[in-house]
């Protein structure tokens, strides 16, 4: 039993680490299209890749559903500020590396991030009040 559990746990936190490396991928090495479906379509992206990376970590690390607090709990309002600061700091190196930084990607991620947060504020209300819910009454 106990093998299954660190077998299941290891996958568990492989959306995450994948979903990480994508976004540092995209920030540091691959060169963005230049095409583009319509203007703001690289905020787009930023916002995409920090909400699916920013929920798959808190969901992961601060808060579990139907199992609780996650191993980094105490932490919780801390990934969203550490997130925020990375998008920041990989705007800045990008400047560096010949790419070009944009303030305009940051703050896509900034919202991105903040709503992680609260999709994880609104499914840990959403999963209290299912515990404190009475249970039916069974015929």
């Amino acid at each position: 039993m106990c093998a299954f559990v660190t077998l299941w746990w290891s996958l568990v936190q492989l959306p995450p680490a994948r979903e990480v490396f994508r976004s540092l991928w995209w920030s540091l090495v691959s060169l963005p299209s230049e095409r583009h479906l319509f203007r703001f379509f690289d905020k787009l992206e930023h916002g995409t890749a920090y909400f699916v990376t920013s929920l798959l970590l808190l969901l992961v690390a601060v808060w579990r559903p139907g199992r609780g607090d996650g191993p980094f709990a105490r932490w919780g309002v801390w990934v969203p500020i550490v997130l925020i600061a990375i998008g920041g700091a990989l705007e800045v190196l990008q400047s560096f590396i010949g790419r070009d930084m944009q303030l305009g990607d940051w703050i896509a991620e900034i919202i991105a991030v903040g709503l992680a947060w609260g999709t994880l504020v609104a499914l840990r209300a959403r999963s209290r009040r299912r515990e404190h819910s009475p249970a039916p009454a069974t015929a």
